[in-house]
Order: structure tokens, then C-alpha cells, then sequence
């Protein structure tokens, strides 16, 4: 069986979360603050209404931009089910994903409040 710091290890979300946190808490945490609540509204509302598929769907660069433009943001998206579509305009996530992965989105946005609350307890 594997240990519990190789699974988190081996989380893409927890992957990507740790390298934004680490690029972006000391010089940048307001811009960090908003990736992260960027992502948790983006995987929230994926997790409230599964069958919308306005939620499945989100522009590459309002995204970038709602989140700081933070390099790392995108793959922390990605992490959570969302994919480029074909013409990388659209981030996507496949409806089954959206309708079948309820716990491990719920377990995303966990981690992801995790952040935002430290980050609020430090005034961002």
C-alpha cells in the first residue's frame, strides 16, 4: 500500500497547488488569492449543477486573467477535469466527467478553500 505522502504526491491538483503556492505566497498573494478563488468558483459551479454545460466550458483567457495570470493556474484547472478543447480558445470538461467525478471535484475544492483560508487569515 502506498503511503500517504506518495499519493499526495502524485495528485496533479496537489501538484499544481503547491507550485502556485510556492511561486506566488511571498511576492504575489493578492494575485494568488484570486487564482484561488477563480478556481474554487470554476470547480463549484461544476459541483452545484453537473448537467450545465455553461459550466463545462470556460474561456482560456478570462480565465487566465480571473486568475492573475498566474502560470501554474491553468494546470491546477486542468488537475480538476478541465481539458483545451481543440481550438485552445475553451478550457472543457467532458459532461460525464462532470456528472460521474461529484467527490473528487468536491475533494478539489476542499484543498482548494484549504489555501484560500490561509490566505484570508493573513488579510488576502
Amino acid at each position: 500500500m502506498a503511503a500517504p505522502e506518495a499519493e499526495k504526491a502524485a495528485d496533479p491538483l496537489v501538484s499544481a497547488l503547491r507550485t502556485l503556492r510556492k511561486q506566488y505566497k511571498e511576492e504575489q498573494p493578492a494575485a494568488l488569492a484570486a487564482c484561488y478563488r477563480t478556481l474554487n468558483d470554476c470547480i463549484g459551479h461544476v459541483i452545484k449543477d453537473p448537467q450545465e454545460t455553461k459550466y463545462q466550458r470556460i474561456k482560456s483567457e478570462k480565465f487566465r486573467s480571473r486568475a492573475g495570470g498566474l502560470e501554474g493556474a491553468v494546470a491546477a484547472l486542468e488537475a480538476c477535469g478541465f481539458h483545451p478543447d481543440d481550438s485552445n480558445e475553451f478550457l472543457v470538461m467532458d459532461a460525464d466527467y462532470a456528472r460521474t467525478q461529484g467527490l473528487r471535484l468536491r475533494d478539489a475544492q476542499r484543498k482548494v478553500e484549504l489555501l484560500l483560508d490561509e490566505l484570508a487569515s493573513a488579510g488576502f
